[in-house]
């Protein structure tokens, strides 16, 4: 009976299909879907700078940060763990931090420290 269990346990170490490609983040998409109020000036100049830039590459269970404005820099593909996933969202283990991916449409998103979400598109 004890081996059946085991046999049932969801393989974590497994990516979720859905991230597999480039996603990089959406100014205009973030900018809409801020609550003005709920962030300062000088937050809100830094993200009309400096959204966009960003990006997530995702192959099987590695990611890698890249910069549109570097696309020679090398990529360096860290391990992440899938912890859950819905039909909505994923949720995963990078350098010991949790982030949950919340799925639409061609982008995903999650919400960062100052408390926005931040969309991030396939390209």
């Amino acid at each position: 009976m004890l081996f059946f269990l085991v046999g049932c346990t969801p393989n974590f170490s497994e990516f979720d299909e859905r991230l597999v490609g480039t996603w990089f983040s959406d100014k205009e998409l973030t900018l809409h879907h801020i609550d003005k109020a709920s962030i300062t000036k000088d937050q809100l100049e830094f993200l009309e700078k400096n959204l966009g830039e960003l990006g997530f590459v995702f192959k099987g269970t590695k990611s890698a940060v890249v910069f549109k404005s570097d696309p020679d820099l090398p990529i360096d593909y860290e391990e992440y763990q899938l912890i859950s996933r819905t039909a909505k969202s994923v949720t995963l283990r990078i350098r010991g931090d949790e982030i949950t991916l919340t799925f639409e449409g061609n982008c995903f998103y999650n919400i960062v420290f100052w408390g926005y979400r931040e969309y991030s598109c396939k390209s």
